[in-house]
């Protein structure tokens, strides 16, 4: 029988400390191009370049909360060690160890919460692993010798690591558990903190979710899907995986929605080149090369049936961004890739389809329900530059960790004067029609 069982993250080894939380800053603006709040939400400690304080977001040492209310960073202490910080409580849990020799990695923050942080690192007298820090005590959860990488979008992102303990397996950390899997096996998160797997088992190709509960029935692929296998989603509720049979695909279900019901198998003109399903799977984007097309053309498609762009272009999954109600989507492209020298950046979606002024750079974009683009933050040259609403905000080194609150303010937070500030805007857009519509 095929099995496969969550690792619990343990609770152990509490190290104590009290520390005094520092009171928040809260400033309220009211002005033409502002309305909302700035809120003053740590500290960089040392003077860091932009470039710097870049190479800090990007290998976990400085992180924001999902809601951009809380910081934590990884701070050196001489001669080799580091400690970590929290905004609210200042410096909690043991001291880590530098890293030392070539691809050593350091400690990394895997996520920041109002209460506490789950930390990666080593400690003398533990092995490597994963730690869950609060103000008053620290727990090492598991050992996880290294860690590989990352999958999902932040701020949901699930690491992934390997263990001496999972000989030939990859270990996918999610908040409920640490989940093991062969390491050729192909892991997509299809919603928050559940993992969409095509894993083998005895020579056969099986596909399954995990969550919190465990795994599902485990669906056995067939051999010649798996074989043509181009990507697995939960659409809807169901596990569809992409097959590519020449210039005729296929969408097929392999969980029935009802029992003796046959799975559906949907007909997809042209072969796959990726498909992805927005965050609470309710709709598809595929990327397709059309069936008698040039051999350089793509289509870009939702399974609502809207053709988002068609034409010579390269699509980078990292630049999707989806609306709220998930029937919306922009996608960041580059045009006519193999005339390198002509070249151009353009976003394209529902609603959209702008080409951003050359030399700038769109880091990150926010869309709403209308299809149309709420905030993107911009780097031009030096500075980064938050757009809201159709306001230009104030040019920072540093903006990042755009969102929208609950409320449907537009969040951001930036570095400014060696200061974290995240911004909530409540700006209403009275510009008109922003110019990146269509």
């Amino acid at each position: 029988m095929t099995t496969r069982s969550c690792v619990p993250l343990r609770m152990e080894v509490p190290v104590h400390q009290s520390t005094i939380p520092p009171r928040s800053h809260v400033v309220r603006m009211n002005t033409p191009d502002f309305t909302g709040e700035m809120i003053r939400v740590g500290d960089i400690p040392e003077t860091a370049t932009p470039l710097r304080i870049l190479q800090l977001i990007s290998g976990d040492q400085l992180v924001a909360s999902s809601c951009g209310l809380f910081i934590g960073q990884v701070i050196r202490t001489y001669p080799a060690g580091e400690r970590v910080y929290h905004s609210t409580f200042g410096p909690v849990g043991p001291a880590f160890l530098s890293p030392f020799g070539p691809g050593a990695s350091g400690t990394r923050i895997l996520r920041v919460g109002s209460e506490d942080l789950l930390v990666w690192g080593r400690v003398e007298g533990h092995p490597p692993g994963v730690w869950r820090l609060t103000q008053d005590a620290s727990q090492f959860l598991h050992r996880l010798d290294r860690l590989e990488f990352a999958v999902g979008p932040r701020p949901n992102r699930v690491p992934v690591g390997t263990s001496a303990q999972h000989p030939g397996q990859k270990l996918y950390l999610t908040s409920w558990g640490l989940w093991p899997v062969d390491a050729w096996a192909t892991v997509r998160v299809c919603e928050e903190d559940t993992l969409c797997v095509l894993e083998s088992f005895g020579g056969l190709l099986y596909a399954y979710q995990a969550t919190e509960h465990g795994a599902t029935s485990f669906l056995q692929v067939n051999p010649g899907d798996a074989q043509r296998s181009a990507g697995l989603v939960r659409w809807q509720g169901r596990l569809m995986l992409a097959v590519n049979r020449g210039t005729q695909s296929w969408l097929v279900e392999l969980n029935r929605r009802a029992f003796g019901e046959e799975p559906e198998r949907i007909s997809i003109d042209g072969e796959f080149h990726g498909v992805w399903s927005s965050p609470k799977g309710g709709t598809l984007l595929m990327l397709t090369h059309p069936r008698g097309a040039s051999p350089d053309v793509r289509r870009l498609t939702l399974s609502t049936g809207e053709v988002i762009h068609e034409g010579s272009f390269t699509l980078d999954p990292a630049t999707v961004a989806w609306s709220p109600d998930e029937l919306s989507v922009v996608a960041g492209i580059i045009q006519d890739p193999a005339r390198r020298r002509f070249a151009t950046s353009r976003f394209v979606g529902s609603n959209v389809d702008w080409t951003p002024t050359a030399g700038t750079e769109v880091r990150e974009v926010l869309l709403g329900n209308d299809g149309r683009i709420q905030a993107h933050i911009q780097h031009e040259g030096i500075y980064d530059v938050p757009h809201f609403r159709g306001h230009r905000g104030t040019a920072v080194p540093l903006a990042w960790n755009l969102h929208m609150d609950s409320d449907g303010g537009v969040v951001w937070t930036t570095v400014h004067d060696e200061q974290i500030l995240t911004w909530v805007s409540r700006t209403v857009n009275t510009h008109g029609i922003h110019p990146i519509l269509r």
